[in-house]
């Protein structure tokens, strides 16, 4: 019990009531020729869309690029930072030296007016005990 399949007819292009093989062979021809040139064009587009999308995107990268380089011109090195770190904390040194030599003038200043005050009151009590 074999399942027979029916078997395709071999077209007859020799009848005079059927198409002959020039022209089936051509309008063949001409289908695969319209469905290529089909294909061609709509990978062109694709080619045209995804160039145009490279473009912006690298228009993109090339303005990232512009802006890292403008900010690492900006930027200072390690080393140079370093420099002026060590001059400014010499620079903070100095101020702390020059502070502590004005507080230590100043504590001086003091003493030296309330010496001044206390020699003025011995003379005053003498010359009050004198009279």
């Amino acid at each position: 019990m074999a399942e027979t399949t029916p078997r395709r007819r071999a077209q007859n292009f020799t009848k005079p009531d059927g198409v002959e093989l020039k022209e089936y062979l051509e309008k063949l021809i001409a289908a695969e020729h319209d469905y290529f040139m089909a294909k061609l064009a709509a990978i062109e587009k694709a080619t045209e869309i995804a160039a145009s999308s490279m473009r912006d995107r690298l228009a993109g990268m090339n303005e990232f690029r512009a802006a890292m380089q403008d900010l690492s011109a900006r930027m200072v090195t390690r080393a140079e930072m370093a420099l002026q770190m060590d001059k400014l904390e010499s620079d903070i040194a100095d101020l702390k030296r020059s502070r502590d030599l004005a507080a230590g003038k100043a504590s001086q200043t003091s003493v030296i007016i309330s010496l001044l005050f206390g020699v003025a009151g011995v003379i005053f009590g003498i010359i009050n005990l004198a009279t």
